[in-house]
């Protein structure tokens, strides 16, 4: 499951979310939003079913976050 960068989400805004939607860690949030505000996309988690990521994604899409899940 990918998490892309946009215009509209804070930093703040963005770790929140994938701490509490994640469960991601606080530094390990942080990490994960700076590597999207750098490179544009992050890979935020792997799931052996499709149906769990898309799940996630759409989680963080309740957030306001753009998130996707690679085909």
């Amino acid at each position: 499951m990918r998490l892309h960068n946009d215009e509209v989400n804070s930093a703040p805004q963005v770790t929140y979310a994938l701490n509490r939607v994640c469960g991601k860690p606080p530094e390990e949030a942080v990490e994960l939003m700076l590597e999207v505000h750098s490179r544009r996309i992050a890979e935020v988690a792997t799931f052996a079913e499709r149906e769990a990521a898309e799940e996630l994604a759409v989680r963080l899409q309740r957030y306001g976050l753009h998130a996707s899940v690679a085909r």
